[in-house]
């Protein structure tokens, strides 16, 4: 009887294929999508694990099939959404979200399940915000939150928004892009000459207290004024900043350089603006305008991840143990990918599995055709992944505990062929099954 199963399950699974640790990005069921769509794209992620959400802003007016105003929650297999936007940046903040948007994006709210708090009203752009020593940090173009004079960042406590001293200035004006914890202090990074009235061009450190500059700051050969950081992250202990500069504190770095505490270091970022750095799964990676998501393994040298978008991504963001990457992008290679995408192991080497070596794995599945539920056994199943044949992911199921049989809900998916990889110890696999 065995032996039968066995028969038929290599007959429908023709394809099923060992898989090298190749990478590459897939689309999320029909994307974010809006018009005009020259500026329709997806600004920031962020992800809350307690909850099991993330969350998606951007200027966009549809999120899967719904139509919303730039605020989308995705839940890894499907969007809802919410009212508001558009929207620019958000960050975490006591488990909840913090969103900054407005036209221009002056407004700061707290998303609490489906209810926006207003909680800040700034006089100009907020670029960034952090939560740091319990606080919510806020960063942009403004002189004023709420009536509360703060040079280019304010800080709320959970009532009121204080200024940071007298904050970041400059002769011409200062603007704040980039804010970042590290070691135990709040990072701030934009285009400006003092912080607290120090002296420190484009990068200062604020321990919540006091102002502390990095030497002379940044530079671009030379030039002091015109070097302002941009992106900020941290990855192996290590903080990562970058921007339109080529030294910081006087030494020769790059456009993307980091300090481990101690001092500053260059690294072999090709060119590029970038636009968000994360570290994920024991590397860094890097977007960049330059159509392109890079990553490594020491922070040094950057390899490139996955086919080419036709526009640049704008963010990234971990969830569910999955980078995705958000921007502007309407293709990846030759995939529709609309502006946000996934990245997921994908079939390299195509040599057939034998019978033997899937009765060695003891993989079977029922009933296929199927028009209800599908039931997986194998060893040790750690992920599966039902997708279209445009790569398009329609449901996505993982297992803290390794489980040897899973049974996947197929009632909604329209008729067709679709492609079922599943993970083990043994690697990944990928079949083709029919739904009635």
């Amino acid at each position: 009887m065995k032996k039968i199963i066995l028969l038929i399950f290599m007959t429908v699974f023709y394809c099923i294929q060992l898989e090298a640790q190749t990478f590459d990005w897939r689309p999320l069921p029909e994307g974010i999508k809006g018009t005009p769509l020259g500026s329709t794209r997806v600004e920031s992620m962020v992800a809350l694990q307690d909850t099991n959400l993330m969350y998606v802003v951007g200027n966009f007016d549809t999120a899967g099939s719904l139509p919303c105003s730039g605020f989308a929650i995705w839940n890894g297999l499907n969007f809802s959404v919410l009212n508001g936007g558009p929207w620019i940046t958000m960050s975490s903040y006591l488990n909840h979200i913090a969103a900054a948007g407005g036209t221009p994006p002056k407004l700061i709210y707290l998303v609490d399940n489906q209810s926006f708090t207003l909680i800040g009203q700034a006089n100009s752009d907020i670029h960034c915000l952090i939560e740091y020593k319990g606080d919510l940090y806020a960063g942009g173009d403004f002189t004023d939150m709420d009536g509360v004079q703060c040079n280019n960042i304010a800080r709320w406590d959970g009532t009121s928004w204080h200024p940071c001293g007298t904050g970041l200035t400059g002769p011409g004006g200062a603007q704040v892009f980039s804010l970042g914890v590290y070691n135990n202090k709040l990072y701030v990074g934009g285009a400006f000459e003092f912080a607290g009235g120090i002296t420190s061009y484009n990068l200062a450190m604020w321990d919540s207290t006091n102002w502390q500059g990095i030497g002379i700051g940044t530079s671009q050969s030379g030039d002091l004024v015109n070097a302002p950081v941009k992106e900020m992250g941290t990855f192996s202990n290590k903080l990562f900043i970058s921007g339109n500069f080529n030294e910081v504190n006087g030494l020769y770095t790059s456009q993307l350089a980091y300090t481990d505490g101690m001092g500053w270091f260059p690294t072999n970022f090709p060119s590029g603006s970038v636009t968000c750095i994360k570290e994920f799964n024991s590397k860094i990676y890097v977007s960049a305008f330059a159509y392109n998501v890079y990553n490594s393994t020491d922070g040094v040298n950057y390899s490139d991840v996955g086919l080419l978008f036709n526009s640049g991504p704008r963010s990234l963001e971990v969830f569910n143990d999955t980078l995705y990457v958000g921007g502007q992008f309407t293709m990846c290679g030759d995939t529709p990918c609309y502006r946000i995408a996934r990245l997921v192991q994908v079939p390299n080497d195509t040599t057939t599995i034998n019978e033997m070596e899937i009765s060695d794995l003891r993989v079977e599945i029922y009933p296929n055709p199927a028009n209800e539920t599908l039931t997986l056994t194998a060893e040790n199943i750690k992920e599966i992944v039902v997708s279209n044949l445009l790569g398009e992911v329609v449901q996505s199921l993982k297992f803290k505990v390794q489980s040897s049989s899973a049974t996947i809900d197929i009632s909604k998916l329209p008729q067709g062929i679709y492609l079922l990889r599943f993970q083990t110890n043994n690697g990944w696999r990928v079949g083709k099954v029919v739904k009635e």
